[in-house]
């Protein structure tokens, strides 16, 4: 499957896979299905705003297409972009709408956008799954405020955050297609996720917003969790991915979703991250965490030893670090097996607790 921006010669096989949601479904409140001449139209008032248009294709043939867009007119809205996702009925259940999604707001937050919606007919159950599972929250409902197919039917606004709410926000960037397809290439979005390094026995690749339900199974998992103050709700696995994405964004790195060779199952998350060590300054941490049911497999030495070996060579790191909660004695014994060395103590506040936390390095 490959993602791209859409051009002109697109929109008749975009029209042709929008026709049926209007014709026949509640899912677009249009009553008229735009022929291509139309969609030409749309597409170029999405271009000329600077807002990412896309279509995913396999072998030629159109899967289906997505858009971000202005979500208000008024100026305090420029922070805010709408997602609109539409998929050959037949082509549905293969992710190619997680990876449209996870491709658009990969733009919208380079470009600067803090949060985008989703507009869905409600009831929808597969479309609130859809959203739910990427993260969104539903945030408001209007109750039967449109009429379609014979009935009223209600709208679901669906929202993520895609970065914080800063008290003075950077202004929005608009971006051309030809820095969309740059962005594409740069994040490697234009086709599977980044691969970043491989093990004997694991595959270590960049997170993107549709692995939130593949987070959500190690971050909402109290065992994993213990050296974080317990489980994560929804809302702060959203968070989290966030702060992944950005740093890829910021650094080129950051932790990343490992993977067994011989199952393709996830086993956790490493990776290479700037922390900081007060009264020290910035260093390069390796991170490791580990599913619960994939623990005393060894990855986790496995993995972090790549980390190491990666910031070492790729990034020109000195010295490499692990900031350990004082309590997690496994990920002591990683680090004790990696040749890190204690070189400090200090103390977080996090989640309302007070947390000693050991710094090794090797």
């Amino acid at each position: 499957m490959i993602l791209r921006p859409a051009n002109e010669a697109d929109c008749a096989a975009m029209a042709a896979i929008y026709a049926p949601y209007v014709n026949e479904t509640d899912v677009s409140w249009e009553y008229e299905a735009p022929d291509a001449a139309e969609m030409q139209t749309r597409l170029r008032e999405h271009v000329a705003a600077g807002y990412p248009w896309l279509v995913a294709e396999e072998d030629g043939r159109m899967l289906g297409y997505a858009y971000a867009g202005r979500f208000a007119a008024r100026r305090g809205f420029d922070w805010d972009a709408e997602l609109t996702v539409y998929l050959d009925r037949a082509e549905r259940g293969r992710g190619a709408g997680s990876a449209l999604y996870a491709a658009l707001l990969s733009c919208l937050r380079r470009q600067g956008v803090v949060n985008a919606y989703a507009l869905v007919t409600s009831p929808n159950e597969a479309s609130d799954a859809f959203h739910t599972a990427l993260g969104f929250t539903r945030a408001a409902l209007l109750p039967a405020c449109g009429y379609k197919c014979g009935r009223w039917v209600g709208l679901s606004y669906y929202h993520v955050a895609l970065a914080p709410h800063e008290e003075r926000p950077a202004p929005f960037v608009p971006f051309s297609p030809a820095d969309v397809a740059a962005h594409l290439r740069q994040r490697r979005l234009d086709g599977a996720p980044r691969t970043v390094l491989e093990t004997e026995r694991l595959i270590l690749r960049e997170t993107t917003q549709a692995d939130f339900r593949a987070l959500c199974g190690m971050l909402c998992d109290e065992a994993v969790m213990t050296a974080y103050g317990g489980a994560f709700d929804h809302a702060m696995v959203q968070d989290w991915l966030n702060r992944q994405c950005a740093r890829y964004d910021k650094y080129g790195f950051g932790l990343w979703l490992a993977f067994e060779k011989e199952t393709g199952r996830c086993a956790g998350q490493l990776g290479v991250t700037v922390q900081e060590w007060p009264g020290h300054g910035e260093v390069l941490e390796t991170g490791w965490m580990l599913r619960a049911d994939m623990r005393h497999k060894g990855y986790a030495t496995e993995g972090a030893r790549a980390c190491a070996d990666y910031a070492r060579k790729a990034l020109g790191a000195d010295a490499v670090y692990a900031i350990i909660r004082d309590t997690n004695l496994p990920s002591r014994r990683v680090a004790g097996r990696l040749g890190m060395t204690e070189r400090g103590r200090f103390v977080k506040h996090y989640r309302g607790e007070v947390m000693p936390h050991i710094v090794y390095a090797v």
